[in-house]
């Protein structure tokens, strides 16, 4: 290590993720000790990367030391949590410091008086600024001006519309903002967000305190709207927009402009609009690749859009995903007419709530994608509790059981929690947690075998379960929706992330347990019939 080049120490000590590790790094002798001072182009300080019995004194010394050792610092990360109130002073003399060289600087600081960033970091090189837990007020673009600034993000952070108005028009060459959790201060009781940029191409927003919204941007790309609760949202612009997604949105009017022919990724998912309704707003984007509606209610007929008006507005679509409820009466009018959805090889479908309808519907948008490659089936099933809803249980089995008969040549039916492979089919289906009697009781209302998990590991299955499945109290099991397949076929379970997951490994053709002399089943893997399924 002696032998290394100064600098090159000064780039690995970069690479460290905390700034802890750098001062313990820089003990280890004079070059280390040189490396960071003349080299060092990057720190991390996060609270809990020190004792928690440091004071804030402590914490406030050690920091200000270790950035004063540092010559053309570039990378600056400060997050401490809300337990420690700093000094405004040593945060003052933080910026000052390194302000002349500092490209990107991400703070979550809390202070006494609270310390206005924008005037410390104004007219300097910035060129990522990321703000947590603050405070912005006044703001002067004659005077703050941040001219290199290219992704501006705020996020718990209080402000004024008007102040980030123009905090936006001081940003020349900003590309990306973020709005996260943000209040807006005004004293209009309709309070509006007016925007204006013409170098703008993401724009994410969440949480935003603000009655409507009006964009004016030429280059936009990509949008990204959460958690809204709005009057109106208007984009006004060249048509530029490649990327719109809206989660858990309720808007009153939504304009996004007429011009979509650039639109390729459209991704909607609890969103309520009351006008115009959503597909006539992208129902000319005829280069459109990626269309997901997820949880999407229609109340009547003319408001679906079926798979008919999806194969004919988008002709290049690649990957589909839908999640509606299908109420009685309808079913027929998503899958009415014939066009085929030729270019679709990702197929996403599922449910809010599982009903007769399902089974049916998948299999006519499965028939209307003849180059299907993967199928992903999303879905929650709760608790059975009355004879109808085991025997929907039951025929849910029972559809599933044919789907993987019939359409072999497709690669995956995919659900995060549990994955199965049956011949070419992928299989993955969802765990659900319920007694042991409404599971049975379920599956001998279609005349299947269900079998529990904790069951099944005593047939020699190899087990390696997350921490919440062992926590489980003993009275609770964990069952798979496909409790035929469980008794049918060979499995184990690996840990991912929270869950457990079931792989059913991949057999030529299903297996039948054989019956005992007592009339019962012996499911040990050594114990099957081989039969094929017709």
């Amino acid at each position: 290590m002696e032998h290394l080049p100064v600098e090159v120490i000064g780039n690995i000590l970069a690479h460290l993720s905390a700034a802890r590790d750098v001062m313990v790094a820089s003990g280890v002798c004079r070059k280390w000790r040189t490396a960071c001072r003349k080299h060092l182009h990057s720190l991390s300080f996060n609270s809990d990367d020190f004792p928690r019995d440091m004071t804030t004194r402590q914490l406030e010394i050690v920091i200000t030391q270790t950035i004063f050792q540092t010559m053309g610092l570039q990378c600056l990360s400060i997050h401490i949590d809300s337990t420690h109130e700093f000094s405004a002073a040593p945060v003052i003399a933080w910026l000052m410091y390194t302000r002349e060289t500092l490209r990107s600087l991400s703070y979550n600081v809390r202070t006494n008086p609270n310390v206005n960033i924008l005037e410390k970091c104004g007219r300097q090189k910035l060129e990522v600024l990321d703000l947590d837990h603050n405070t912005i007020t006044g703001v002067e673009p004659s005077y703050q001006r941040f001219t290199c600034l290219k992704s501006l993000s705020l996020r718990h952070v209080s402000i004024s519309a008007l102040d980030l108005s123009l905090l936006v028009a001081a940003c020349p060459k900003i590309e990306s903002l973020a709005l996260d959790f943000l209040e807006v201060v005004t004293s209009d009781p309709q309070s509006t967000m007016e925007l204006t940029s013409h170098t703008l191409k993401s724009l994410f927003a969440k949480s935003v305190g603000v009655d409507k919204i009006i964009l004016d941007t030429d280059n936009l790309e990509v949008l990204n709207l959460n958690a809204l609760n709005l009057d109106l949202f208007e984009l006004i612009g060249k048509g530029t927009l490649k990327h719109l997604k809206i989660d858990d949105v309720s808007v009153t009017h939504m304009d996004i402009g007429e011009s979509t022919d650039h639109l390729e990724a459209v991704d909607v998912s609890n969103f309520t609009i009351v006008r115009p309704k959503l597909y006539s707003m992208i129902s000319r984007a005829s280069n459109l690749r990626m269309l997901r509606f997820w949880g999407v209610v229609f109340d009547d007929e003319d408001e679906i859009v079926d798979s008919e008006t999806i194969a004919v507005s988008f002709p290049l679509l690649r990957h589909l995903s839908l999640s509606y409820e299908l109420r009685d009466g309808l079913l027929h009018y998503s899958l009415q007419g014939s066009s085929p959805l030729e270019n679709v090889s990702v197929l996403e479908l599922g449910w809010t709530v599982i009903s007769e309808h399902f089974g049916p519907w998948v299999f006519g948008m499965i028939e209307r994608c003849p180059n299907l490659k993967k199928l992903v089936i999303h879905g929650v099933l709760s608790e059975a509790k009355t004879r109808e809803e085991r025997q929907m249980l039951a025929s849910f089995t029972s559809f599933i059981v044919c789907l993987m008969r019939k359409y072999v040549h497709v690669d995956n039916i995919f659900h995060e929690r549990i994955k199965s492979n049956y011949g070419s089919v992928e299989l993955v289906v969802i765990m659900v947690q319920g007694d042991e009697s409404s599971w049975r009781m379920a599956a001998s209302t279609h005349h299947e075998r269900a079998i529990p998990l904790n069951q099944a590991l005593a047939y020699g299955v190899q087990a390696h379960a997350s921490p919440s499945v062992a926590a489980a109290p003993p009275a609770s099991f964990l069952y798979c929706s496909l409790y035929l397949l469980i008794a049918h076929f060979p499995c184990k379970i690996d840990h991912h992330q929270a869950s457990a997951k079931l792989s059913l490994l991949a057999s030529p053709v299903p297996l039948t347990p054989c019956k005992k002399e007592d009339g019962g089943l012996d499911l040990r893997p050594d114990h099957y019939n081989f039969s094929r399924c017709n």
